[in-house]
This record gives C-alpha cells, sequence and structure tokens, in this order.
C-alpha cells in the first residue's frame, strides 16, 4: 500500500497490544494524544455534553471518558467544564451541578501514567481505573464519552462497546473517532511527525486512520448498536462525533467526587 493511500475498505485492526514493546506501546499512546490535540477533541466533545447535560437538575453528575489513555483528554474536559454550569432560570441561576469525571483504560501502565500526571492535580474530581469495557462493562453513569476506542475494534466489539456504554449511561453519551479519508490522514501525519520518535508515531497514525470507519459506517455501526437516533457528524479535522441522548429521568443521586 502506498503511503498516502486510503483504502476504500476498512483494514482490520491488531487489537492486542501485550505483544509490543514499552516503547512501542508510548508511541501509540502518544500518537492518540496527538490526534485528540490536533482534532481539538476536548472541544467539539465538551460542546455535545454541555448539551446533553443542559436539562440535568443540579446535582452531582458523573461523566465516565471510556479508553481515557494517559489522561490528558480527560483531564481537559474537567478543565473545560470546570465550574459549569450556570445557566438561567426562573429564579435567576441555577445552582451549579457539581461533577466527577471517571476515566478508564484496559492498559495498566497509561492508567499508572494518568494517575501519576493528573491524579493530584484536578481538585480530587477526576479519577482513573484500569477496566477494560469490553470485558467488563461500562461503569454505570449519567454519560459517556470516548475518543478513538472504536477504531482498534472489529465490527461485533466494537457495536459491544457502544451498548455497554448506552446502557450505562442515564442521560447519553458522545464518542469522537477518526475518519477514514486520505484529508484526515494528511491532517493527522501533520500532527504525528515532528520532533524525535516520529517514526513510530508515524506507523501508528497510518495504522489507525486505516483501520478507521467512514461517516457511512459508524452510522450503520449506530444503527446496529441500538442507537438509530444517534447523530453521526463530521468535523473539519475529520473526525466522526457520535452522539445520542436517553430520556431516562434522573431521579437518584450517584456518590461521588465533587467537582468545585
Amino acid at each position: 500500500m502506498r503511503f498516502w493511500q486510503v483504502d476504500p475498505v476498512r483494514q482490520p485492526a491488531d487489537q492486542n497490544r501485550s505483544h509490543l514493546t514499552e516503547d512501542a506501546a508510548d508511541a501509540v499512546r502518544d500518537a492518540c494524544v496527538r490526534l485528540d490535540r490536533a482534532a481539538g477533541a476536548s472541544g467539539s466533545l465538551v460542546g455535545d455534553i454541555k448539551e446533553i447535560l443542559a436539562t440535568a437538575p443540579p446535582r452531582r453528575l458523573r461523566l465516565v471518558h471510556v479508553g481515557c489513555g494517559t489522561g490528558e483528554l480527560t483531564a481537559e474536559i474537567a478543565r473545560r467544564l470546570s465550574g459549569w454550569p450556570r445557566a438561567p432560570s426562573g429564579d435567576g441561576l441555577r445552582d451549579r451541578a457539581s461533577l466527577e469525571l471517571l476515566g478508564i483504560d484496559g492498559d495498566r501502565r497509561a492508567i499508572v501514567r494518568a494517575n501519576a500526571t493528573y491524579g493530584d492535580r484536578l481538585g480530587g474530581c477526576v479519577e482513573f481505573a484500569v477496566r477494560d469495557i469490553r470485558t467488563e462493562g461500562c461503569p454505570s453513569c449519567d454519560l459517556a464519552v470516548g475518543s478513538l476506542v472504536l477504531q482498534r475494534l472489529d465490527a461485533s466489539e466494537a457495536e459491544a462497546v457502544l451498548r455497554s456504554m448506552a446502557g450505562a449511561a442515564r442521560l447519553g453519551g458522545v464518542v469522537s473517532e477518526l475518519i477514514r479519508s486520505r484529508i484526515g490522514l494528511a491532517i493527522a501525519l501533520a500532527a504525528t511527525w515532528p520532533p524525535a520518535g516520529a517514526g513510530r508515531r508515524v506507523a501508528a497514525t497510518l495504522a489507525a486512520v486505516r483501520t478507521a470507519r467512514s461517516l457511512d459506517e459508524y452510522r450503520r455501526l449506530a444503527d446496529r448498536s441500538g442507537l438509530p437516533h444517534a447523530t453521526v457528524r463530521r468535523t473539519w479535522t475529520q473526525r466522526g462525533i457520535l452522539t445520542w441522548k436517553t430520556a431516562e429521568p434522573l431521579d437518584e443521586l450517584i456518590p461521588g467526587i465533587a467537582c468545585a
């Protein structure tokens, strides 16, 4: 396959990273961080998160970030949501809802790094835990969030992950994924190229884009996962944003850690 070629048919991914050396695994994680940063993933996710949570009562809300990796995106979401919301109501300003974020990932080394980097820097409102959603399911929450969690999974596993997220989240969910396209490949390569150690990141980026899905494939994936009313849209950075809402009432408080 040529360097710039993106096959119209999705390439199968190597889902098992256990065989990777620590340096190679770090390169894959670093590529994911750079891809999220270049795509402005936190901004697009937070916009949808706020829209879904806008009707929630002023109470403690729990967000679960599936596939959090080393925690950079989780931390950025927490920062962007800090002090939110303060929405007008009939009595003036609605009381602020407190937020708890739980980042989960099946990669133990990534979670160790996340806790070491962010565990004590976000006012105690973010926690990280080792959990493989494919085998252990998504923890109960108000809203489930994911970024680059589906691209390495085959259709049956991706559907199972989406069903697990949808079943666990009371209000809904938001998932941001790469789109398989030549423009997306160019953006991704530009994001992961400099400076040192680029070779491993570029290889990881090429594999990520070529194993990503098209917008139509994400639409079909949502339909087969029991989310026919989900919206699927493209961003200018060639991300597919899958968003769904549920109508389940929020009667029950979830104990957790409040983000002041």
